[in-house]
């Protein structure tokens, strides 16, 4: 596991958080707590590993968060890139902090800043209510599916200014790490 240098002057300023790159052995341990997820590479023959951010507090893991990066060979290049925030999981006993809220922006803020111009499009689909509420509330636009079991939307990024949109993003981020910081201090006070 190592730190995400994309993201460490988000975390500077909060020791007892951190972003770091997850393992498979975390993934799967977070999946097992949430077995009726589906991933968008479930169902896949060839097999591409997700990418896995995960955020710690005091060096215990709070959630985790999986990215997938594809090429759209219809698309011209450079702009020829769709992101995919796949999987959105919270540890049963971190729900309620802002952790799921957390997640998302870090992934929006590293792909933005790794991927830049080369993504078009940063889609979601939601199993829960919350996830759907954080991507509405990011202005992720619904694309309309058969199945009501899930949100789905994507944030379309052709046409604005992605330097600006990486500043807004890493801003929001920080200020979710805040509330965070806050609310786990009332919680450990509490205990």
């Amino acid at each position: 596991m190592t730190v995400r240098p994309e993201l460490i002057d988000l975390f500077e300023p909060f020791p007892n958080l951190e972003l770091i790159l997850g393992d498979h052995a975390i993934y799967k341990w977070f999946r097992f707590q949430e077995s009726k997820l589906v991933s968008c590479l479930d169902e896949r023959e060839k097999k591409l590993e997700p990418e896995v951010l995960v955020v710690n507090a005091n060096n215990k893991s709070l959630g985790v968060v999986s990215l997938v990066v594809e090429k759209n060979k219809y698309k011209a290049y450079p702009t020829n890139h769709y992101a995919r925030i796949d999987l959105v999981i919270v540890h049963q006993n971190s729900r309620s902090l802002g952790v799921g809220r957390l997640l998302v922006l870090c992934a929006i803020t590293y792909l933005l800043r790794t991927q830049g111009k080369r993504i078009y499009s940063i889609s979601c689909l939601a199993a829960h209510k919350s996830v759907e509420n954080i991507l509405k509330d990011l202005s992720f636009q619904q694309h309309k599916v058969q199945d009501n079991n899930y949100w789905q939307g994507a944030f379309k990024l052709e046409g604005l200014d992605t330097k600006l949109l990486t500043r807004q993003f890493a801003e929001q981020t920080s200020q979710c790490l805040k509330m965070i910081k806050f609310r786990l201090r009332q919680r450990q006070e509490t205990l």
